[in-house]
């Protein structure tokens, strides 16, 4: 994804959260989940230009987001690059998300709630596609185990340790 393509959707966020609370979601919910995402990718994309950084910059003081989002999507703009000289091309740090049950919208929660519904794999698709949602592309161990204590938790069942490190693969992939 280019800048072009960033700067186009930042500018578009409006638009998309007015969408999502049309459709029942809480607006805060929205804001900080999209606030995540777009961190994420501005974290991930190519050293930027300065020109690039700027106009970036603009689309997020225009955007709809808090203080707090403006100020962090802003520093990861402003870092963007930075990080990257530090490590290897090929290598990727892990994500954290150590508490993710609260950062897991409260549908999806609802939707694993329903064991007789939805089968564990189908559970693990559900947990995995809510945590791409917030950005988490690679996830430690530690919340990849975390994500499968989830869908063992809400599907009532219990897991033994080679069916636990099987869907934590499953969800890495």
């Amino acid at each position: 994804m280019g800048a072009d393509s960033l700067m186009k959707e930042l500018s578009e966020a409006s638009a998309l959260l007015h969408a999502q609370t049309d459709a029942g979601m809480n607006e805060n919910d929205v804001k900080e989940m999209m606030a995540r995402s777009f961190e994420a990718r501005i974290d991930a994309h190519p050293t930027l230009s300065a020109s690039d950084k700027s106009n970036l910059t603009s689309e997020i003081t225009r955007g709809p987001w808090n203080a707090e989002q403006k100020k962090m999507l802003a520093t990861s703009v402003l870092g963007n690059g930075l990080a990257k000289s530090k490590r290897s091309a090929s290598t990727r740090a892990n994500q954290k998300a150590y508490n993710i049950e609260n950062l897991i919208p409260m549908g999806t929660m609802v939707r694993l709630r329903d064991p007789t519904k939805y089968s564990v794999s189908s559970m693990l698709s559900l947990v995995g596609s809510a945590a791409r949602t917030l950005g988490i592309e690679n996830p430690d161990n530690t919340t990849l185990f975390r994500m499968v204590a989830i869908v063992a938790s809400t599907a009532e069942t219990s897991m033994n340790q080679d069916e636990v490190w099987t869907h934590m693969s499953t969800l890495q992939k």
